[in-house]
C-alpha cells in the first residue's frame, strides 16, 4: 500500500482496515521502507554484497551519478562538506545579527556542476604515426582533465580534498626528464604528494599501487561522465 514517501507491506485484511488511515507506526514504516529501497539501489549499483554496510560517501557518490544529490537530508549535506549543525533562531532576534548562508545543497550543486563533461576525445583508428616503425612520441596534455583530478577527494583515503594532480611515476611510463600523458593523473594532497615522491615503494605500500588508484580514477572520470567522447562533427556520441 502506497503511504507517505513509501510504502508499507500488509496481507489483505490489514490493507482493508488500515487504508486512508494515518498512524505514527505506519508512518515510520514506510519512511523505514523508502530508506532501505535507496541503500539496496545504491548497494547494487556498485556490486556490494548484501551485507555490506555502505557508507554516507558511497551513497553521496550514488547521489551524484544518479543526479538526486539535491534529494540528500540538510543534516547529511552539511556532514559531507563539514559545516556545522543548522542553528535554529527561536524568538525574536534583529536582523543585524542572523548570519544568512548558502543552502548546503546549493554548494553540493555547485560541485556537482564542476564534474560535468570537461573532456571531448575522438579516435583515429588509423593515425599516420602507427604506420612508422618508430614513431616519434607525443605527450598528450589537457589541462582541462588535470583540473578536473585536482578538484577530486585524495585518493589516500584521507578525507581531504586534492591539492594535486599526480602523474605517476617509476611505471615505465614517459621519458627520462618527462612527464607521462596528462592521463596518466591521480588526486592528492601537497603532503601527500611529496610522500610518495619522498618514498615511492613506502607509499604504495601503505596506500597500494599507483596503478590501482589511476585506474580507480579514469574510471570515476568516465562514469560520472568528466571524459565523453565525439565524433569529428563534434556532436556527442
Amino acid at each position: 500500500m502506497r503511504y507517505g514517501v513509501g510504502a508499507v507491506r500488509l496481507c489483505w485484511h490489514h490493507e482493508h482496515i488500515l487504508s486512508e488511515q494515518t498512524l505514527p507506526a505506519l508512518d515510520e514504516l514506510a519512511i523505514t521502507n523508502a530508506a532501505d529501497f535507496v541503500v539496496y539501489r545504491a548497494r547494487t549499483h556498485f556490486g556490494f554484497n548484501a551485507d555490506h554496510q555502505l557508507s554516507l560517501p558511497e551513497l553521496f557518490c550514488w547521489a551524484v551519478m544518479e543526479r538526486v544529490s539535491d534529494l540528500l537530508p540538510d543534516s547529511i549535506a552539511r556532514l559531507f562538506l563539514r559545516l556545522p549543525p543548522a542553528e535554529f533562531i527561536s524568538g525574536p532576534k534583529k536582523e543585524a545579527n542572523i548570519v544568512w548562508e548558502r543552502a548546503p545543497v546549493e554548494i553540493i550543486s555547485e560541485y556537482v556542476e564542476q564534474i560535468k563533461p570537461v573532456l571531448s576525445v575522438d579516435v583515429d583508428p588509423e593515425p599516420p604515426a602507427g604506420f612508422m616503425l618508430r614513431p616519434k612520441m607525443k605527450r598528450w596534455e589537457c589541462e582541462k582533465y588535470t583540473q578536473w583530478v585536482k578538484s577530486q577527494m585524495c585518493c589516500c583515503g584521507c578525507g581531504q580534498p586534492a591539492d594535486d594532480p599526480h602523474h605517476i611515476i617509476d611505471q615505465g611510463f614517459g621519458g627520462t626528464g618527462t612527464k607521462p600523458h596528462d592521463i596518466f593523473t591521480i588526486p592528492l594532497t601537497r603532503r601527500c604528494h611529496d610522500k610518495l615522491h619522498d618514498d615511492v615503494a613506502t607509499w604504495e605500500a601503505e596506500h597500494g599501487s599507483q596503478l590501482y588508484h589511476l585506474a580507480r580514477t579514469i574510471d570515476r572520470a568516465y562514469g560520472i561522465g568528466a571524459i565523453v567522447t565525439a565524433n569529428k562533427r563534434g556532436a556527442k556520441v
